[in-house]
């Protein structure tokens, strides 16, 4: 491949796809001669599964995809930094559970 080239050539998707039919049509016939209805069976739960989670996307995925992505509906309340003292400014020490218990960080 040239160096000004940005993608993948031609030929290279034509291997690609091309390999992939091989040997996705080898194993789908050996599966089949070798386990039967049993790898049909397989087959038929896995498009099932694909199919729920498809279904399940179209209904609610999409469009909480696109929610996400619009960003917030409501701004964030922007934090009191001021009212937030980093344990430097009191020695170190942090309050624990226990009002009249005190320890430091290690």
């Amino acid at each position: 491949m040239s160096e000004t080239s940005s993608g993948p050539s031609y030929r290279a998707t034509f291997l690609t796809i091309l390999l992939l039919l091989l040997v996705g049509t080898g194993s789908t016939l050996f599966f089949l001669l070798v386990l039967g209805p049993f790898f049909v069976g397989a087959v038929v739960v896995i498009a099932g599964l694909v199919g729920i989670g498809w279904v399940n996307y179209l209904l609610w995925g999409r469009s909480f995809s696109r929610r996400m992505t619009e960003g917030p509906a409501v701004p964030e309340e922007p934090t009191q930094a001021a009212e937030l003292t980093p344990p430097e400014a009191n020695g170190g020490a942090r309050r624990s559970s226990n009002p009249g218990r005190r320890f430091r960080d290690w």
